[in-house]
């Protein structure tokens, strides 16, 4: 019927590397390019779905999406997860930030501009050069010398506006550029501030647009101690309905409550649910390593899955039809594809229904194939699909590599000690590291003034632990009980050897035992000592007494020196009414 010869697939043969955890990451995107992509670039996949995965998207780490409207927080809690301020950020009740800011590792405080970036083939955000140039003078790299950064980066936005403001102030559309970020993420931040918690038309808005990638959202109510009991629980609790209405979820979302920044708590009546939000959120975050390859696998997957069906369609379509009537007779076909060439795949590949792709996708999908024709796929590109679904898909899942192996332990993100059960200790454990160690001569180096030094003569051996400073703070409280931000020899020991067991692998206690706490007033012991004369005088108990009969009243000692004690009176009368009785009998006996 003079159809148009279908293109040939151009193939190309690759040295696809073993599946290791190691080599995941590198090995998913040559499985990707020999397998998926030469299929989805005959179909002009793009068109119906997002572009062609980057080689950098499947290398890069986990990113966070922050987003939420002006003055909630953004900025301040990434500062306090990175535990330091990174370059150009601002914070105030207004609209402060103006910019995207993505984040990542870097040994310098440096900023370069999207504009120069999107040209690195590093860059997994290159497609933001569809938003133009407006976008690109507006969105900038980060880099700060933060250990966290290495595992996870982070993406701020500027505040939500309401009104007109939202669209005359920035020249770029704000709602898409939020949803390219959240299709590339792994984790999207919405954050709510408890004292400003109506909901504008806007933000509604943007939940919706982004409720396609509902499983990656975790909603965070910021500033939640800036209230008491009861206004929190009010707040928190309409939230809740409105984000149920919105998101039109089964389940209720959850909301992770807490204050993320560098100030103690305005009230604490919440405070064990804030502690406890705030380290399951991190523990949220912290996951993202682990996470991401078990995101990109399902990715790489659903292309492949649905490339296949796109493939399975255009062949059928083929052979029914010339390619130069796909323009002509697009009613046609979307009826002879419902009718007759879905029901006639779905019987010879066993599929279902639902796997196969809506009939407007194939509609746009027809509409906007190369040369406005839908190419055929070759039965071994299809092979090549089929091959990844049902080989390589299965021993990805055996490869991807084990949660906690690829850490994000660092800065406010670090899993939590200071609240762990803790194995105890007692005093002579810390002496005897002291006397091993020699903890008390480092002491006096320190130059005491009346026994005492304060805590700036030991902050830099206690950041030279390389824990983070909640950390540290918790051990010097520990270690300075009665809070006088002095501590004496035995407190310098004990910081020590807190500060040893906890690089060790042991948690931090909330509160010391008493057995665990140092004397009052040294007195120079050897724990070891005591502890082996105790255990010999259990194991030798004294011999008994000579005597046929006991004296029937209390073993104690007696002090002689305290005449006026009433016990020591008795005692001694009772001592000497025995005495007599005794001489009487012995008299008796002569």
């Amino acid at each position: 019927m003079g159809a148009k010869q279908a293109k040939p697939l151009e193939r190309k043969e690759h040295a696809l590397p073993e599946l290791t955890p190691q080599s995941m990451p590198e090995a998913l995107r040559l499985y990707y390019k020999a397998k998926v992509l030469p299929t989805e670039l005959l179909l002009s996949y793009d068109v119906f779905c997002s572009p062609p995965l980057l080689d950098a998207e499947f290398t890069c780490s986990p990113a966070v999406l922050v987003v939420g409207e002006y003055s909630v927080g953004k900025t301040t809690m990434i500062n306090h997860f990175l535990n330091m301020e990174y370059l150009s950020s601002r914070t105030g009740p207004e609209p402060t930030t103006d910019t995207f800011c993505i984040l990542s590792y870097g040994p310098d405080h440096c900023q370069l501009p999207a504009t120069t970036m999107i040209n690195d083939l590093k860059f997994p955000y290159q497609g933001l050069s569809r938003f133009g140039q407006a976008l690109l003078n507006r969105c900038f790299t980060i880099t700060c010398p933060c250990p966290l950064l290495r595992h996870i980066s982070i993406i701020d936005t500027p505040g939500i506006l309401t009104g007109e403001r939202q669209t005359k102030s920035r020249p770029y559309d704000y709602d898409l550029v939020l949803q390219y970020f959240a299709e590339k993420v792994d984790c999207i931040l919405f954050m709510f501030d408890v004292l400003k918690v109506d909901m504008g038309e806007e933000v509604k808005r943007i939940l919706l647009n982004l409720q396609a990638f509902e499983e990656k959202i975790l909603i965070v109510l910021n500033k939640s101690d800036m209230c008491d009991s009861m206004t929190f629980n009010r707040v928190k609790g309409s939230l809740t309905w409105t984000l149920s209405r919105i998101l039109q979820t089964v389940e209720v979302p959850r909301i992770y409550c807490g204050t993320f920044w560098d100030q103690p708590m305005q009230s604490l009546d919440n405070r064990e649910l804030l502690e406890q939000d705030t380290r399951d959120l991190c523990k949220e975050l912290r996951s993202l390593t682990y996470s991401i390859h078990v995101r990109r696998l399902i990715e790489v997957t659903q292309r492949a899955i649905h490339a296949r069906m796109f493939a399975l369609i255009s062949n059928e379509l083929h052979a029914r039809y010339p390619p130069f009537c796909f323009n002509l007779l697009k009613q046609r076909i979307a009826t002879c594809l419902s009718e007759e060439i879905y029901p006639e795949v779905i019987r010879r590949y066993k599929l279902s229904p639902t796997d196969l792709p809506p009939i407007p996708a194939m509609q746009q999908l027809l509409s906007g194939g190369q040369d406005g024709t839908l190419p055929e796929i070759e039965e071994s590109a299809v092979q090549d699909l089929e091959d990844f679904l049902n080989i390589d898909v299965p021993r990805f899942l055996n490869v991807i590599p084990p949660e906690g192996s690829i850490p994000a332990n660092y800065g406010r993100l670090a899993d939590s000690t200071l609240y762990a059960q803790s194995e105890k200790f007692d005093w002579c454990a810390a002496d005897e590291a002291a006397e091993k160690h020699g903890w008390r001569k480092e002491f006096q180096k320190l130059k005491p003034l009346d026994g005492r030094v304060g805590p700036e003569q030991v902050t830099a051996m206690m950041e030279g632990s390389g824990l983070s400073r909640p950390m540290l703070d918790q051990i010097w409280r520990l270690a300075d009980d009665d809070g006088d931000d002095l501590i004496n020899e035995d407190e310098y020991c004990l910081i020590k050897f807190l500060l040893k067991r906890t690089v060790e692998g042991h948690s931090i206690p909330d509160e010391l035992d008493h057995r665990a706490k140092p004397p009052r007033t040294h007195v120079s012991r050897h724990c070891l000592e005591l502890e082996r004369n105790r255990k010999m005088a259990e194991n030798n108990p004294p011999k008994s007494e000579p005597f046929p009969w006991r004296f029937e009243h209390d073993p104690r000692k007696w002090d002689f020196d305290r005449k006026e004690d009433p016990e020591n009176i008795r005692m001694r009368e009772q001592t000497k009414d025995i005495l007599r009785s005794l001489r009487d009998r012995l008299g008796d006996g002569k």
